[in-house]
């Protein structure tokens, strides 16, 4: 599944297209629902990502300062 969700994601950044169209009402529903739960999990990361670049940028900022 998060495979196949990897693979959806490529297809729709690279060429704007999904294996089931635009319209969701023509995609399975335990399909949207596992994806939902992927995007969720994968923002979640991303956040937590950027917390941390953040985090160690500001910490080589003042430790560059403190020179």
């Amino acid at each position: 599944m998060v495979m196949y969700y990897v693979r959806v994601r490529i297809m729709k950044e690279a060429v704007g297209v999904s294996p089931y169209g635009g319209d969701l009402n023509k995609w399975p529903s335990r399909l949207v629902d596992a994806f939902v739960l992927l995007q969720d999990e994968h923002s979640r990361v991303e956040n937590m990502r950027n917390a941390v670049q953040q985090q160690s940028q500001r910490q080589n900022s003042k430790q560059f300062s403190a020179k």
